[in-house]
């Protein structure tokens, strides 16, 4: 049995803060970013649709969390709470700071490897959320995070995990990032077709059928077999499905987002599930209402709306191109689905080993 050691997080870090509690104005065009965890992405930081704030906020603010490499980000903040990434970029650094659903946690180098402490806060996810308070949405207050309780190994061990689900991270960023892409290619192509292409213009609700899902959030499930997508930029897991066959899925509230998938599935009854008639339209109508997500999610002032009614849906022009078109975006959403699988499939097994290897249960080697 590998040695293992007790301390509390608070032992193990140099600083342990949230973002600022309260608002910063926007600023645009700054460059210095205001991130909440909605902008926690996969394996990143996404700046795209981040609030910029001014030079004078984001220095007062920094003040607080002072963003460096080899910090753990950690969403501590709802359903989100666990939601994290390790900070090894650089060009994160001087231009990012934090609101208070976000926890940025610097690890003592001289107790605990940075990157070991990342996995170990990962591996720990499921204990924090038991710890996390509210009678309403659940919070990890500083307070109960700085005394939470875990084991660590000795520092030869802690560089061994580190470098082993270090490999499985670099493929799945690879993922991530080779699927960011072909989205691009995706969308530059379909805005070619209706400028430079003869299309047929039909409502959504002439090519597709609509529907919502019938499940509450508690139809969530740890070990579920299937996947189970509510109005949270990621799907769950639940053990029954409901729908099956190639659907594109809105988030009737939240962030709005939009997703696509192909295979058996079940879904929260605020998210539209959006089944083509025809199977060669399933890529172009996926990316006609990620188009127009943006269009119908705001008001006619400009004001946030707070939920998608199945008349925006409905009204939400397609433009169908020739079939030749059509097969082109789906054979690369389908290149994005396959590489989807692949990521199930590692996180799954980051997931097992993970969990293995915290509790001694295998021996990792050089």
């Amino acid at each position: 049995m590998k040695k293992m050691f007790n301390y509390t997080l608070d032992d193990i870090t140099l600083n342990l803060i949230d973002g600022k509690h309260g608002g910063c104005d926007s600023t645009p065009g700054t460059g210095k970013y205001f991130i909440s965890v909605k902008d926690l992405k996969s394996y990143k930081i996404e700046y795209k649709d981040a609030k910029e704030i001014s030079v004078k906020d984001y220095e007062e603010c920094n003040r607080r969390t002072k963003l460096e490499l080899g910090d753990t980000i950690y969403a501590n903040s709802g359903d989100t709470i666990g939601k994290s990434l390790f900070i090894n970029d650089e060009s994160y650094i001087g231009k990012t700071t934090f609101q208070k659903s976000v926890a940025i946690l610097k690890p003592n180098q001289d107790i605990v490897d940075s990157r070991y402490f990342y996995y170990l806060m990962k591996y720990s996810t499921p204990r924090l959320r038991r710890v996390s308070t509210g009678s309403g949405q659940k919070n990890l207050l500083l307070d109960t995070m700085k005394k939470f309780k875990v084991l660590i190994h000795e520092r030869s061990d802690q560089e061994l995990i580190s470098s082993f689900f270090g490999k499985f991270d670099d493929c799945l960023s690879n993922l991530y990032q080779e699927n960011e892409k072909i989205y691009q290619m995706i969308d530059l192509y379909y805005k070619y077709l209706i400028s430079n292409e003869s299309c047929k213009k039909l409502n959504l609700e002439k090519v597709s059928d609509i529907t919502t899902g019938k499940k509450d959030a508690n139809f969530a499930s740890k070990d579920g077999k299937y996947k189970f997508f509510t109005c949270a930029s990621d799907a769950s897991l639940c053990d029954e499905y409901c729908f099956d066959g190639k659907n594109i899925l809105v988030a009737g509230n939240g962030s709005f987002n939009v997703k696509h998938y192909d295979g058996k599935f079940n879904a929260y009854q605020r998210t539209y599930v959006i089944k083509p008639h025809n199977d060669l339209h399933y890529g172009i109508i996926y990316t006609a209402v990620l188009n127009n997500i943006e269009k119908f999610t705001k008001g006619s002032n400009g004001s946030i709306v707070k939920f998608i009614r199945l008349s925006d849906i409905n009204d939400i022009d397609i433009y169908i191109p020739d079939e030749k078109y059509c097969k082109i975006i789906n054979n690369l959403l389908e290149l994005i689905d396959n590489n989807n699988k692949e990521i199930d499939y590692l996180e799954k097994s980051i997931n097992l080993y993970l969990h293995l290897a915290m509790n001694n249960k295998i021996l990792l080697n050089n």
